[in-house]
């Protein structure tokens, strides 16, 4: 069985704004991300889990959505990490229910079953509660951070 990082976007990989991010200029990486995810891939396949609800408003295309997504594997790639998959709800609670939104275990069910994962040596890591109730269904450790908590002051708690 695999080990695991599941992370959320906003405001774990990427700065929380408060408002959706329509396209590429709005997304800044959290300084220290990608060394911490460097290091963390040594031991753990890493995944990312978004709520991106702008899309279903219409704030956020879907194509621009993807933009980012491709950018932000490539600046990880380029860097030495790789994000096995991303997974994004395009769904807003506003206008409707879906099974796909967090704290919907979905995208996490996929993730365990098709890379083998082990919940109990994994670890989901948001700002969130939704994040945490996600992990923690599926029994995953969990570690709820600030938004926008520098990399290296989270990680130190996935070793101690």
């Amino acid at each position: 069985m695999n080990k695991a990082i599941i992370l959320d976007r906003d405001g774990v990989i990427c700065f929380e704004t408060g408002k959706y991010e329509p396209d590429l200029s709005g997304i800044k990486l959290i300084p220290g991300i990608v060394e911490v995810l460097r290091t963390l891939s040594r031991e753990f396949k890493l995944f990312c889990i978004t709520n991106q609800g702008g899309i279903d408003k219409g704030i956020l295309s879907i194509h621009n959505y993807l933009v980012i997504e491709e950018y932000l594997r490539h600046v990880f790639f380029i860097h030495g990490v790789i994000i096995e998959e991303f997974f994004f709800c395009r769904h807003h609670p506003d206008c409707g229910l879906c099974i796909c939104r967090k704290p919907h275990t979905i995208f996490l069910e996929r993730i365990i079953h098709k890379w083998c994962i082990d919940p109990a040596s994994s670890y989901f890591i948001g700002d969130m509660d939704r994040d945490i109730l996600c992990g923690r269904a599926l029994g995953f450790r969990t570690i709820l951070i600030p938004s926008n908590l520098p990399p290296p002051l989270w990680y130190k708690l996935i070793f101690s």
